[in-house]
């Protein structure tokens, strides 16, 4: 009894490193589907020119202008977005509705036995049929609900005198 309190500790603990692994093993694992993963960007600038960022303008260069100190600012490369997942039709169902033979039939077997453990507990009682097993069960059960009654009685009036 005393050892099952290490033992769901033990099993609480590893659901727990097994639950803190996982996430690092769903990282590990690729996509092999050609539908769900996205081709490689490849968009690269093809000028020359140092990219600026947005809205910023640049004085023309002069021959008197000493070159800036500051590195321009780097933009990233612009990436496609991944396409959406084609859109497919909900599931149908595989069974249609006319396909319940076989509840019928099951429901059919089960009513007909039920009527012929009827039928056949009637006939046993208008035969007054009583195997000698159910006399003694019926005198068992009887005597132990006198001794229930008488019990219970005992109790209230011991109750009722306040002891």
């Amino acid at each position: 009894m005393t050892s099952r309190r290490p033992i769901a500790a033990l099993a609480v603990s590893a659901a727990l490193a097994g639950a803190s692994l996982l996430p690092a093993a769903a990282t590990a694992q690729q996509d092999t589907n050609a539908a769900t993963t996205a081709p490689p960007a490849t968009a690269t600038p093809t000028t020359s020119t140092p990219a600026t960022a947005p809205g910023a303008t640049t004085p023309p260069a002069t021959p008197t202008t000493a070159p800036a100190t500051t590195p321009p600012a780097v933009t990233p490369p612009a990436t496609t977005p991944a396409p959406a997942p084609a859109q497919t039709a909900p599931a149908q169902p595989t069974t249609t509705s006319g396909n319940d033979r076989a509840a019928v039939v099951l429901l059919l077997v089960v009513l007909f036995l039920v009527l012929l453990a009827a039928a056949l507990w009637a006939v046993a009682r208008w035969q007054a049929w009583e195997p000698a097993w159910l006399l003694r069960w019926r005198h068992a059960t009887g005597e132990a609900g006198w001794r229930a009654g008488n019990a219970w009685a005992e109790f209230t009036d011991w109750l009722r005198l306040g002891r």
